[in-house]
């Protein structure tokens, strides 16, 4: 399951990219939190089981990636 979330279609994701971009982490520590305010994350993140979640940029000269834990 964990390979799947590799393949986002970054379309779908364009305030984490925007985010990323500003050197910000975007950080759920309940995934909960974004059944109100973004459900189309939510119900796109909780069918993969992601409980938390934290995005970080790695470096201006890298690709920006997303780190899930269970």
């Amino acid at each position: 399951m964990g390979g799947k979330l590799q393949y986002l279609e970054i379309k779908n994701f364009m305030r984490w990219v925007a985010t990323l971009k500003r050197s910000e982490p975007m950080i759920f520590t309940d995934i909960e939190e974004l059944r109100r305010t973004v459900p189309a994350e939510y119900d796109f993140f909780t069918q993969y089981g992601v409980r938390s979640l934290i995005a970080v940029p790695f470096s201006k000269r890298l690709n920006q990636g997303l780190y899930r834990r269970r």
